[in-house]
């Protein structure tokens, strides 16, 4: 298993958000194979691929079937198959290999970056206590809010709460569940900010590290390399558009 900088990390998915805009669709497919590759080599990686990969194939399957049925202003066809329109299975084509590399990037970037040791490192760097934990806190959002719609479901089907039937009949059930569980969260919110007042979190002091680790040699130049061809497409791009 590969264990990447949480530096190192950060650069390559950064640097992937901005190649996707920048790069053909051609590109975007060998970045996401590249992507792909390093996240087959982490086993929380090929977990959450193999969670979201059901998930992951019917948005794509989605996207060409509504794209190359119902594009506008198309007028080739594809071979026998006259019900497919050209033009709109390429434009399926292009997003698809875009929404792929936005996707393996953050996965990549929750996955082995470790979002504690990441805000750690960038704590080491300057940046802000508090910022620092507003980001963390962000992260973590959607998992806390899962876990504990999770447990009050749970707890409320124990009850006698059934839920089931159609989107509506299921709406109807989780509605009343809704809002305890955000104002619980936001309680939550509350007594941490109070906790991280009272231990001094915001004091401009010094404080030390969990983390003190370095990123390696091959690491920044992977960094530098990322960062270099980030910058070449953006001229490229900028040179093609001007002329």
């Amino acid at each position: 298993m590969i264990r990447l900088h949480p530096y190192t990390c950060l650069v390559i998915a950064a640097g992937a958000v901005c190649e996707s805009f920048l790069l053909s669709p051609k590109g975007n497919t060998l970045l996401a194979f590249a992507l792909l590759a390093i996240l087959l080599t982490r086993t929380s990686g090929r977990n959450l691929l193999w969670r979201f990969s059901v998930h992951i194939f019917g948005v794509l399957f989605f996207i060409f079937l509504l794209n190359s049925l119902i594009y506008p202003e198309s007028s080739a066809r594809i071979g026998s198959l006259a019900i497919l329109q050209k033009e709109g299975v390429l434009f399926a084509y292009k997003i698809s290999a875009r929404l792929l590399v936005l996707l393996f990037s953050q996965i990549l970037l929750f996955t082995s970056a470790e979002p504690h040791r990441l805000i750690e490192l960038m704590m080491q760097r300057g940046i802000g206590q508090s910022v620092g934990y507003v980001f963390l806190y962000a992260i973590s959002l959607l998992e806390l809010l899962r876990r504990k719609l999770t447990a009050v479901v749970a707890a409320q089907q124990s009850r006698g709460l059934r839920i089931g039937g159609g989107v509506f009949s299921r709406a109807q059930a989780l509605l009343p569940i809704l809002s305890p569980v955000v104002f619980s969260y936001l309680k939550e919110s509350i007594h941490r900010s109070m906790a991280l007042t009272l231990r001094g979190v915001g004091l401009r002091t010094s404080y030390t590290t969990l983390f003190d680790e370095q990123q390696p040699l091959h690491e920044r130049i992977i960094s530098i390399v990322v960062l270099v061809a980030v910058c070449s497409s953006l001229v490229l791009s900028l040179l093609k558009w001007a002329i």
